[in-house]
């Protein structure tokens, strides 16, 4: 076995060639696939090789950015802490590997002694030699983790949650420990190359992205040349795709493979155009409902009824839509139809767990039904994640806090990548100044499953609260090429170039159309005149944007909103006099108002005055500091006071006459 795994694409061949050779003259040994027939390469002989060596070198370019290949041996990798980065010309690296710093060979020449390639060196000479590889009956839990391709996003935040469903469903056959899906070849018509383009890819393309949300769902290929007619399976994946009058027209069926009754279908339309899109939509839309329904953790074959299962692939589908109405009837449904079934009801109180945050008017109810069900699937099974995260979802308020980090705790200690489970836990350490520990969460969470775009922003806006910006520059234009029409994203671009970055290159940013279409001319013009502010600060300049963020917060309800802006720049005492004016508390959730804008680096003068040790002890923050960690600023070394010392005169004052 080679103590160096070699992962790049075809094209970059030349290349790598000469990097192989400069590491095998340094005296290690290399394996790259030179020899292997693409049949050999994945069978067993890379996942030995990349399995045992110590050190795993991508080597990134413009074309291996967008090979799946490169970027599951690189998931591999990073999963196992192997992976060692190498740029081999300017290119934008991956999000899920942006935040591990890239070795820059990109003007290397051959040189033993250039620096970048000495950097190189240092790096394998901490990583270790190759080990034996696990014995093949072993080597189940070391395989490839394959991540998602750039699909096409065609849900909000709420998909996420299909990823941790684990479903109790499974068919009479027997085919081993997980459940199986056969993918058949799609009915298209003869010379219909539309129809025939668009059916191709799906086995291997659905595989990839069951399992890189975490799921051993097996997707078996019945589509390939000389494949069996018949492949034992529990259940069958059939197409039927027409090109008529200029647009693509599929209907896709999930299939029992015991009776052939059909127990999910969709319907997909698009224009020819747009076959590539529509691809992308199918593929994500099938591997979320089977991900959410069809996972490998059957327990019990009798528990859901072939009906229930009918209606939670529903369930699973209808989630993305946002409509609370119809989701929750499904899942009502579901556990009707199936009450001993733990995931059911997990699922229910997590969807319940969305609107106690977002939704003020069905808020008591939301967190009734959300505890109730939480309690009934932990009844059933007390090792659902999905009911230990629902529970932590409905503890908003601060003084809460303890209790749903330790709720989301347990749900993270029993699947610790659990993509809602980190992403709540990010945002409850976000909200009491914890930024640094965030970052690894929030992490774990965007790498958990397919690419979802909150999940991304929520790194992103983590970075830019560290002061890394350059780094959430980076991530974001990245996702901006992957969810171009995302107005969340393009609102935070702007964000990020008038409240974080160099004021002076905002208009760059704010000038570009694709960026601030449909983002509101007053929101806009604000972020303008913030920017002035901040490159340029003079009475006249903060007054201008002073006077416009009256008019855009005026009365209680834009408070908090005011008290943000005041911040940027620089009016604290406006920025406290908002925070008076509040009708509304502030939350321990991720997507309202909450004690998160105290910690950005805008806030920096607000934090400072001598006010805010106060208001953080009348918000609760200061008793979950004592009984936890303090945040960042206070262990800082340009801290600006004692917190401690500050804290505890604030328990000894008297009270006020």
């Amino acid at each position: 076995m080679a103590d160096i795994f070699l992962s790049y694409k075809r094209e970059d061949r030349a290349r790598a060639a000469v990097i192989v050779a400069a590491l095998r003259k340094s005296g290690r040994t290399v394996w790259w696939d030179e020899g292997l027939t693409p049949r050999q390469a994945w069978d067993t002989t890379i996942e030995q090789e990349i399995a045992a060596a110590a050190s795993v070198i991508v080597l990134w370019s413009p074309r291996s950015v967008t090979s799946e290949w490169v970027r599951s041996e690189a998931h591999y990798a990073q999963d196992r802490s192997k992976l060692v980065p190498v740029l081999i010309e300017p290119c934008t690296v991956p999000l899920a590997f942006m935040l591990k710093q890239s070795i820059d060979l990109s003007h290397w020449r051959g040189s033993p002694n250039d620096p970048a390639w000495c950097k190189l060196i240092e790096w394998l000479d901490t990583q270790g030699p190759a080990t034996e590889p696990l014995p093949l009956h072993d080597r189940r839990a070391r395989r490839l983790r394959w991540p998602g391709r750039k699909m096409l996003i065609v849900a909000a935040f709420a998909i996420a949650a299909l990823l941790a469903a684990l479903f109790i469903y499974r068919s009479k056959a027997d085919h081993g420990d997980a459940p199986s899906i056969r993918v058949a070849a799609f009915d298209t018509l003869p010379g219909d190359q539309a129809a025939a383009s668009f059916s191709q890819g799906f086995a291997a393309d659905l595989a990839q992205i069951v399992t890189s949300g975490g799921s051993k769902l097996r997707v078996l290929d019945g589509t390939t040349a000389g494949a069996p007619a018949t492949i034992a399976a529990d259940f069958t994946l059939n197409g039927s795709v027409r090109s008529v009058a200029g647009k693509l027209h599929s209907t896709l069926t999930l299939n029992s493979a015991a009776d052939g009754a059909i127990i999910w279908s969709t319907n997909l339309t698009r224009p020819i155009a747009e076959a590539d899109a529509m691809h992308h939509e199918a593929e994500v839309r099938m591997g979320a409902v089977f991900v959410c329904a069809l996972d490998e953790t059957a327990r019990d074959r009798s528990i859901v009824s072939v009906e229930a299962l009918k209606v939670y692939l529903q369930a699973c589908e209808a989630l993305p839509s946002g409509d609370d109405l119809q989701t929750r009837k499904l899942l009502r449904d579901v556990t009707r139809l199936a009450p001993d079934f733990a995931q059911g009801w997990g699922t229910l109180a997590e969807w319940n767990g969305f609107i106690v945050g977002e939704s003020d008017d069905d808020e008591p109810a939301a967190r009734k039904e959300a505890l109730d069900a939480a309690a009934r699937a932990l009844a059933i099974d007390p090792r659902n994640s999905a009911a230990w995260v629902a529970r932590g979802m409905t503890r908003t308020q601060i003084g809460e806090w303890s209790a749903a980090q330790a709720d989301l705790t347990q749900a993270l200690t029993l699947n610790p990548d659990d993509p809602i489970g980190n992403y709540f836990y990010a945002s409850g350490l976000i909200n009491v100044g914890r930024t640094n520990e965030a970052l690894d969460y929030a992490m774990r969470a965007a790498n958990s499953g397919p690419q979802f775009w909150p999940k991304t922003l929520q790194v992103i806006m983590t970075l830019a609260n560290l002061d890394r910006i350059d780094e959430a520059q980076a991530m974001l234009t990245a996702a901006l090429k992957t969810w171009p029409d995302n107005d969340n994203l393009k609102d935070f671009a702007g964000t990020l170039a008038a409240r974080y970055a160099d004021p002076t290159k905002a208009a760059a940013t704010l000038d570009d159309p694709a960026i601030t279409a449909g983002l509101g001319s007053a929101h806009v013009h604000l972020l303008r005149l913030e920017a002035d502010a901040r490159a340029h600060p003079s009475p006249a300049t903060v007054e201008a944007a002073a006077g416009a963020i009256k008019a855009l917060n005026a009365g209680p309800d834009g408070a908090f909103g005011a008290a943000l802006n005041f911040m940027v720049v620089g009016r604290i005492d406006d920025a406290y006099a908002s925070i008076g004016e509040m009708r509304t508390p502030l939350r321990n959730a991720p997507y309202v108002g909450n004690p998160s804008i105290f910690f950005r680096p805008y806030a920096v003068k607000f934090r400072a005055d001598p006010r805010f040790m106060a208001l953080a002890a009348k918000l609760g923050l200061v008793a979950i500091w004592k009984a936890t960690k303090w945040p960042d600023f206070c262990t800082a070394r340009d801290a600006p006071y004692d917190c401690r010392a500050v804290a505890a005169k604030l328990v000894n004052r008297p009270p006020a006459p």
